[in-house]
């Protein structure tokens, strides 16, 4: 059993809600969720224990889903992190990140993109592709490895699935739709 570390960004979350942060509190064993508002952004930050990332995301759907089907889960939200963040995370210094930035060093991640704007601008890096880096580098000193976060290929992965869980419930959603108005025609020609 592996622990998945992710956050989702979602639509319908109301933080100020006591029935809504309630039913979000009361997760199944092995999930666990933190809801938060982010400036605009409405995230559920997840630590699930799963055979495989696919059924951590279905659970996590399913059981928002049936507490708070208002929520509607949209997408992953990568864990980026600077070059400071990967030192201290590490316990290294930032020259030897840009280092290893500078030189390839060992296939060291590729920046995820840059931010920031004119003298200002930075590289970040998503954690999960770090973590992965560091692991097989034999950094592991001071890793928290209690919980897994998502590489790059995860997150296109998890925001696959997010979308495969919402066509399923959409072709649910039309299939009960139609049992209904079935039914109603049915009733009204039987009557």
């Amino acid at each position: 059993m592996n622990n998945y570390e992710f956050t989702v960004e979602v639509d319908g979350l109301d933080v100020n809600s006591p029935d809504q942060m309630g039913k979000l509190a009361e997760t199944p064993e092995g999930i666990y969720i933190l809801p938060a508002i982010i400036g605009r952004s409405q995230q559920l930050s997840c630590e699930v224990s799963a055979d495989e990332l696919s059924n951590a995301l279905r659970d996590v759907y399913q059981f928002v889903v049936k507490a708070c089907p208002e929520i509607k889960l949209r997408s992953i939200v990568p864990d980026v992190v600077n070059t400071t963040e990967i030192a201290e995370l590490l316990g290294l210094s930032r020259e030897t990140v840009r280092k290893w930035d500078s030189n390839e060093y060992r296939n060291f991640p590729r920046p995820y993109t840059s931010v920031g704007a004119g003298t200002r601008v930075q590289a970040v890096w998503i954690w999960g592709d770090v973590f992965a880096w560091a692991q097989s580098e034999g950094y592991t000193a001071q890793l928290d490895e209690s919980a897994t976060p998502l590489t790059r290929a995860q997150i296109r992965e998890a925001d696959f699935e997010i979308q495969e869980c919402f066509r399923k419930e959409g072709v649910q959603e039309t299939h009960e739709c139609a049992s209904r108005r079935f039914r109603k025609s049915y009733s009204e020609l039987t009557a």
